[in-house]
C-alpha cells in the first residue's frame, strides 16, 4: 500500500462506491473477457449486478442514510474523479478485481456443470416418471384383465352350478318315474301272467337266456356258416363259368384254324388263277 498516494484514501474511496458500482466494475471487466451462455448463472446475466433486494441488510435505514445533500454528493464526486486519476485504481484492479473475475469464471463453469447436472437429473426424473406411469398403466390394466376374468369364472361357475342343480333335480324325477314305472310293470305282470316266455335266446329252449359269451359264441357260429355257405356258391359259379371259358376258348381256336385253312384255299385260288390269264394264247386256239 505504499505505493499509493497520500491524496489516494482507500477506505474513501471503498465506501464511496456502491454495491451496484462496485459489481458493475467487475461485470465489465468479465464481459470483455468472457461472454457467458444462455446457461450461465442469472448472478451473472445482469453485468454482475444484483438488485437492491438481494443485498443483506439492506432496510429502510439504508435508504435514509443513501439521501445525502446535495452538496455532499458533489464533494464525494469531486473526490472520486480525483482520486481516479492516480495510479490507484490499476493496483485495485490488479489486486482485488482480478481474484473477484477469476472466482466469477470459476462459479460460473460451477454454475453450468451443476445446470448440466439438474438438466441431467431432470431427464432420469421425466425417464423413470414416465417408465413409473407406464408400469402404472400396465399394472392397472393387468388388474382390469384380472378382474374382468375373474368375473367371467364365477359367472361360469355360477352358470355350471345352475345346469348342476337342474340336471341332479332330472335325474331324481327320472329315477322316481323309473321306480313307479317299475312298481306298475310288476303289479301289471301278476294281474296278468304270460305263458309265452320273454326270452327268445335259444330256439324251443322254454326261455332259456345265455350269457353274454355264450350268445356271442352262437352268433359267431351262425356268421361262419352262413360265410361257408356264399363261399360255397362262388365257388360253384367259378367252376360253372371257368368251363364255359374253356369251352369258349377252344371254340375260337377252332374256327382259327378254319380261317388259317380258308386263307390257304383263297391264296391257291388266286395263284390258278393268275397263272390262266398268263398262259400263251397260241395255245389256246390250236386246233
Amino acid at each position: 500500500m505504499n505505493s499509493i498516494p497520500a491524496s489516494y484514501n482507500v477506505e474513501d474511496n471503498v465506501h464511496d462506491l456502491s454495491s451496484g458500482d462496485f459489481l458493475a466494475m467487475g461485470g465489465d471487466a468479465h464481459k470483455n473477457g468472457m461472454d457467458l451462455g444462455p446457461g450461465s448463472s442469472y448472478l451473472f446475466g445482469n453485468n454482475g449486478k444484483r438488485h437492491i433486494g438481494d443485498i443483506d441488510g439492506y432496510n429502510t435505514n439504508m435508504q435514509v442514510q443513501e439521501q445525502f445533500p446535495q452538496c455532499n454528493q458533489q464533494k464525494r464526486m469531486r473526490h472520486s474523479n480525483s482520486s481516479s486519476v492516480s495510479a490507484g485504481p490499476s493496483d485495485f484492479n490488479s489486486n482485488i478485481m482480478v481474484p473477484i473475475q477469476n472466482l466469477m469464471v470459476e462459479a460460473s463453469k460451477l454454475y453450468e456443470q451443476k445446470d448440466q447436472e439438474v438438466q441431467s437429473l431432470q431427464m432420469e426424473k421425466r425417464y423413470f416418471t414416465d417408465m413409473l406411469q407406464e408400469k402404472d398403466a400396465l399394472i392397472q390394466s393387468l388388474n382390469s384383465a384380472r378382474f374382468e376374468q375373474q368375473n367371467r369364472w364365477q359367472a361360469q361357475l355360477r352358470r355350471f352350478e345352475h345346469d348342476l342343480n337342474v340336471m341332479a333335480q332330472l335325474v331324481t324325477g327320472y329315477k322316481k318315474a323309473l321306480k313307479q314305472n317299475q312298481a306298475s310293470f310288476d303289479e301289471y305282470k301278476k294281474k296278468f301272467p304270460c305263458n309265452k316266455p320273454r326270452y327268445d335266446d335259444v330256439p324251443d329252449g322254454g326261455g332259456l337266456v345265455l350269457t353274454v359269451k355264450e350268445l356271442e359264441r352262437r352268433q359267431l357260429e351262425v356268421e361262419r356258416q352262413k360265410l361257408a355257405a356264399a363261399n360255397d356258391m362262388i365257388r360253384k359259379f367259378e367252376q360253372e363259368w371257368f368251363s364255359k371259358l374253356d369251352e369258349s376258348i377252344s371254340s375260337v381256336h377252332s374256327l382259327n384254324s378254319r380261317l388259317e385253312e380258308l386263307y390257304k384255299e383263297i391264296r391257291l385260288i388266286k395263284e390258278t388263277r393268275k397263272a390262266r390269264f398268263e398262259a400263251p394264247p397260241s395255245e389256246e386256239c390250236a386246233p
